[in-house]
């Protein structure tokens, strides 16, 4: 299904989310697995009855109409609680009519991780001129006498995923001896600074940094000494780097010291990628399992715009981490968010204080119930940790000839800078500091992100829980909204920033949770 043309060259989907008393039409598209059929297939489903014409596709396809209701589903920008890093995962559900008994087979089928479609549209619409509003998989079942309800929930647990599933095979060569069978070969993106790499062939003094093409290894440390890059076979004190590979040849081998290097990484299609939304978008794309196809890349580019500085990160070859657990590291470090929208599409962002153009205003006239929510206090200081140190060397692993400055780089993990507001303690005596660590690598930007940070959390916020008489699908996650009431300082009118979603498609209501 698609969009149809309108009036005024509108389309008929987007009349129909702005019409409050415009009637809804769902469809539901089910793709469960059947032990029976040893296939997925394809279960159609309405509220109202519907069948394809011949020439759509699915042709002449009758939709039964079982749908009692078509989806109740729940989104938050944030984890409970926090403001800032991962959306939490989607939960909702569809419930299907089953007094008959005519959906008692689903029972022996597959649900987790299949794919469900749901359709919007008009009593009017063709297929064609249905738009999609929920594009996610089914988690399990519950049935009752009276419904069969599938439980939802979004892509977000395809990325709960080690970040590197790439292996030492432990043959030789590249692959390291037989003591790295089965252990990760390491990733670096961005500009990551004295980072351990994995030594693959001790001897021969092989290293390997990244698994991939890189930019450079712009500095390695033996023992806290610089050696000197060159072009072609290195001596001592020399090292040598194929950027193609990632792997990193020292002169001198085998060493006693601790080898470590500043990295630029990941140079995937000969571009060193340095941002955030760069970053991000190769890890989900090479490293998760979505394509170029899952992504918002309107958003991917919004974000680059928002804030386009060098972070870095790096995965050892002993490490675990999910592919969340690193994109909650990367996407922490410019106070973003990112998650899955309704359509299925993954997308990043970046929280920013309430303004522009509201997406709805909403009064007395759609307000059911408006809770004013305690709000964490104000923040009088940011203390933002940037340029993070891959290796933290105590005094005896360090050569007695490395200078002060490299010793005092290389004893701390992180380097801080600070922005305050003396005045919020005026009002708030318990105002504490807010410390975040990041994965930024210059102190400008550093200074200038907990300037930010400061202006969002040092200030005096509202947190409403808002329930609507409103039709769903209409606003997004982020979206700029105006409460006016007049009671709780809105009776001017205010501007808030959507951070919770609620959808019930069976009473028509919304419910918000509103920061600003």
């Amino acid at each position: 299904p698609g969009r149809r043309r309108g009036p005024r060259g509108m389309s008929a989907f987007t009349d129909l989310l702005a019409d409050p008393y415009a009637a809804r039409r769902y469809l539901v598209i089910l793709e469960p697995y059947d032990p029976g059929a040893s296939a997925v297939v394809t279960l159609y489903h309405s509220d109202h009855g519907f069948v394809t014409k011949p020439t759509d596709s699915p042709a002449s396809q009758y939709f039964e109409p079982r749908v009692v209701s078509a989806l109740n589903f729940e989104r938050h920008l944030f984890q409970r609680g926090l403001i800032g890093g991962r959306s939490i995962p989607n939960f909702g559900e569809i419930a299907l009519a089953n007094a008959d008994g005519g959906l008692d087979g689903f029972l022996t089928f597959g649900w987790d991780d299949r794919r469900v479609r749901v359709f919007l549209g008009g009593d009017d619409f063709a297929y064609g001129d249905f738009g999609l509003v929920f594009d996610g998989t089914a988690e399990q079942i519950e049935v009752t006498d009276e419904v069969l309800t599938v439980r939802l929930r979004d892509w977000q647990h395809k990325l709960a995923k080690p970040v590197q599933g790439t292996l030492y095979a432990g043959t030789g060569g590249n692959e390291g001896g037989s003591d790295l069978t089965g252990v990760r070969k390491p990733l670096a993106f961005g500009r990551v600074l004295n980072i351990r790499p994995v030594m693959v062939d001790p001897g021969a003094g092989r290293y390997q940094v990244h698994d991939g093409a890189i930019s450079d290894v712009d500095a390695l440390y033996v023992g806290g000494i610089a050696y000197t890059r060159i072009v072609g076979t290195p001596t001592a004190n020399q090292y040598a780097v194929d950027v193609a590979t990632g792997f990193v040849t020292v002169g001198g081998a085998p060493l006693t010291e601790q080898v470590t290097c500043d990295v630029k990484g990941a140079k995937p299609s000969g571009t060193y990628l340095t941002t955030v939304a760069d970053i991000v978008e190769e890890i989900v794309t090479s490293q998760g399992n979505l394509s170029a196809g899952d992504l918002d890349s309107a958003s991917f580019m919004a974000l680059n715009t928002a804030n386009s500085n060098t972070v870095g990160a790096y995965i050892d070859g002993a490490s675990n981490r999910t592919v969340l657990a690193v994109l909650d590291e990367l996407i922490a470090s410019i106070g973003g968010y990112y998650g899955f929208d309704r359509s299925g599409k993954f997308e990043v962002g970046r929280l920013v204080t309430p303004g522009g153009t509201p997406a709805a205003t909403f009064s007395e006239v759609e307000i059911l119930e408006i809770v004013r929510q305690a709000t964490a206090l104000p923040a009088h200081r940011v203390r933002l940790g940037y340029q993070p140190n891959g290796t933290v060397q105590a005094a005896f692993q360090l050569n007695a000839a490395v200078t002060a400055a490299r010793r005092a780089f290389t004893a701390r993990d992180v380097r801080y800078v600070t922005a305050e507001d003396g005045s919020v303690l005026a009002k708030h005596p318990l105002a504490g500091d807010l410390e975040i660590n990041t994965l930024m690598d210059g102190d400008t930007a550093a200074t200038t992100e907990a300037a930010r940070l400061l202006n969002l959390y040092g200030a005096d916020r509202d947190l409403f829980r808002v329930r609507l008489k409103t039709q769903p699908f209409a606003l997004e996650l982020a979206d700029p909204v105006r409460l006016v009431y007049p009671r709780f300082g809105l009776q001017a009118g205010k501007l808030f920033r959507i951070i919770g979603l609620v959808e019930d498609t069976a009473l028509n209501q919304v419910e918000l949770t509103l920061w600003g």
